[in-house]
């Protein structure tokens, strides 16, 4: 793509920029992990991916770069208590950006 990042952080601003449609200001950053919706691109510690959806505490995440390969997963990820969690256990969010897309 043409996001001027590489590997993980490339493939979810690419998926965001064709495949989500949200309509909302590119690139726009947030610190909380309950802001996180449908169309994000999140960071935690030396990854990041897309959120395809949230349905309450649960995301449908797609990730590039786990085990040599992209995977959708409903069950990887949800929220609770403000934290965003993998597999029942703190993921140690670090940001998101709402529409991440390449710039243009």
């Amino acid at each position: 793509g043409n996001t001027g990042t590489f590997e993980c952080a490339a493939m979810a601003a690419d998926f965001v920029t064709y495949m989500v449609d949200g309509g909302l200001k590119t690139g726009e950053r947030f610190e909380k992990a309950d802001e996180i919706r449908a169309g994000d691109v999140i960071s935690i510690p030396g990854h990041f991916f897309a959120v395809v959806s949230r349905k309450g505490a649960q995301l449908t995440t797609i990730e590039g770069n786990m085990n040599e390969s992209v995977s959708r997963s409903p069950t990887r990820y949800s929220v609770k208590d403000g934290k965003l969690m993998r597999g029942g256990a703190d993921a140690q969010f670090e940001y998101g950006y709402h529409n991440w897309a390449p710039p243009r």
